[in-house]
């Protein structure tokens, strides 16, 4: 397991313009001690006694993402299909006879995963609500992002009405439904099959306010107001369902009915690389589907506090306030407003990334701060850019590698070696 981060004593990030989906704040000071946020400050106040500064003047931060819907194992390129699709299942009829998928699975599942967490972490997501069967632990040993801990799952209704054919994730959508929270796949296409899945799900039990309901792209009216009236929530997912189906979920309609959102990216084989596109494609989508803008804040929120609130969270996560977890993302600004300049960036451009506290990922300037927290980190090019980040990516991509016997570009983690640099750091 990754070693957990000496404790870095008071840290106060001074000089960001702070974002979170409810307000913005210039000039704040984020104080950081134990793991999490002991305070907010204002410019003029003063910083706790023995606390260690860190100017981030001209930089903005918002809380550190949460992806509502992921695979890690999922996490192999290219992306796959040719839609659009009637539903999941005549995708899985092409993909799982696929030489992507055969060539994927030559592949170790842990450093997979693995790789998965930083394709999340580099792009300033800290969490995952990593959507699969039970593995063993040690799968996950090498993850460098924060998993949702056990949860109720399945993978589709069809595991239920026709397990033979489709094994079910779990114990079975009854049992599985009394964990908190309970994902599954739901209505993932827009044939019939697809439109009676939130009315079959129902009737097995499935159907409670701790659900995550992930897709949702066939939900009939009738059927989102039994998902509000339930009080359920939706991973809304539109890079994968856009390019799958040609359409994603009526989010406008389901919002218009009180129905709690969050964003996922779903896995790389079929969705977006990376959170900071899904939120962009969250907006084109919007855009098109519905002719105006959606809001950055309240896209921000979908990726931060929606998120944990839909997956039973709690406010412990998604929010920069005292007491919670010391999840941060740190960008440079131009002056506007930092919900807007996030969607315009791409993962390399982020200046430090906070999980629990530590730095996970950051600029080479920051080496004193990775330094402080005692925990191995690696010094890489990420997209061509210096980049300090926590573990080991490169061993994980050499072992890809090894495993296939032949180099693997995987697109969405552009890392390499630097050059005056080849080991890791401590």
């Amino acid at each position: 397991m990754p070693r957990r981060p000496r404790a870095l004593g008071c840290l106060a990030l001074r000089g960001l313009a702070l974002r979170t989906p409810d307000r913005l704040l210039r000039d704040a000071t984020v104080v950081i001690h134990g793991g999490r946020f002991q305070a907010v400050l204002g410019a003029r106040e003063k910083l706790p006694r023995g606390s260690r500064a860190l100017d981030l003047v001209g930089m903005a931060a918002v809380p550190g993402l949460l992806n509502a819907h992921d695979h890690l194992r999922g996490t192999w390129a290219p992306r796959f299909g040719k839609g659009p699709y009637p539903n999941v299942y005549r995708w899985l009829e092409e993909y799982n006879p696929s030489t992507v998928r055969a060539e994927r699975y030559r592949v170790p599942d842990a450093v997979i995963a693995a790789l998965g967490g930083y394709r999340n972490l580099l792009s300033g997501a800290v969490l995952v609500a990593d959507h699969d069967k039970r593995l063993p632990p040690e799968t996950y040993a090498s993850v460098p992002v924060e998993r949702i801990p056990e949860y109720g799952r399945e993978w589709v209704v069809r595991s239920a009405t026709d397990p033979a054919n489709w094994p079910p994730w779990g114990e079975g959508i009854a049992a599985e439904a009394e964990r908190v929270p309970f994902l599954i796949h739901i209505a993932e296409g827009m044939d019939d099959e697809a439109r009676a899945d939130l009315a079959a799900l129902d009737r097995l039990g499935g159907l409670r306010r701790h659900t995550l309901l992930v897709h949702a792209v066939g939900l009939s009216p009738r059927d989102m107001d039994r998902v509000a009236e339930v009080g359920a929530a939706v991973a809304w997912c539109p890079g994968s369902n856009l390019f799958l189906y040609g359409v994603t979920a009526d989010v406008r309609a389901l919002r218009a009915r009180g129905v709690r959102l969050a964003l996922g990216t779903d896995s790389p084989m079929s969705g977006s690389p990376s959170l900071l596109v899904e939120m962009r494609t969250a907006r084109e989508a919007w855009r098109g589907r519905y002719g105006e803008d959606l809001p950055a804040a309240d896209l921000l929120r979908l990726a931060t506090d929606g998120a944990a609130d839909a997956l039973g969270l709690g406010p412990d996560r998604g929010r920069v306030a005292a007491g919670a977890r010391a999840d941060l993302v740190v960008f440079p600004s131009r002056g506007g407003d930092p919900a807007e300049e996030l969607l315009a960036l791409e993962p390399e451009d982020l200046d430090l990334v906070l999980r629990d506290g530590a730095p996970a990922a950051g600029r080479p300037e920051h080496r004193a701060l990775f330094e402080a927290a005692g925990r191995p980190f690696a010094e890489v090019l990420h997209a061509g850019r210096p980049r300090l980040v926590a573990g080991d990516p490169l061993a994980l991509l050499a072992e890809v590698e090894r495993s296939l016997g032949y180099p693997k570009p995987l697109p969405y983690l552009p890392l390499a070696p630097l050059v005056d640099s080849p080991h890791p750091g401590t």
